[in-house]
């Protein structure tokens, strides 16, 4: 089987479809008082939560827990691993349920090293 070229217009759609269960996290997000993560929709239609690097490592961790508890149904949590500056990275990868498929994505934090004091 062979499929034809990827067009604009695909890509267009795979994002229309990725906003509107964006739009949805969202909600579900608010209603539950979640923190606020930034997100990113893909060319391809996949979306990315991250934790604001410009909060203390402990507000990251929190908003990556409270929305890992929101999406575990969904995902798959990677182990925690090191970072090359001794930081450490967190993430989930989702497959979040709808009519037409799922929609797939991901949410992450990076925590700076602790400081040495």
């Amino acid at each position: 089987m062979t499929f034809g070229k990827i067009t604009t217009r695909d890509e267009h759609h795979w994002q229309l479809r990725a906003a509107q269960v964006l739009a949805r996290l969202l909600k579900h997000g608010y209603d539950a008082e979640l923190p606020a993560l930034m997100w990113t929709v893909t060319s391809t239609g996949t979306l990315i939560g991250e934790a604001s690097v410009l909060q203390p490592n402990a507000d990251r961790r929190a908003a990556f827990e409270a929305w890992a508890q929101l999406l575990g149904r969904h995902g798959d949590r990677w182990p925690e691993h090191d970072r090359m500056n001794g930081g450490t990275h967190l993430h989930l990868t989702f497959s979040y349920p709808t009519n037409r498929g799922d929609a797939k994505g991901a949410i992450r934090a990076n925590l700076d090293p602790a400081d040495d004091l």
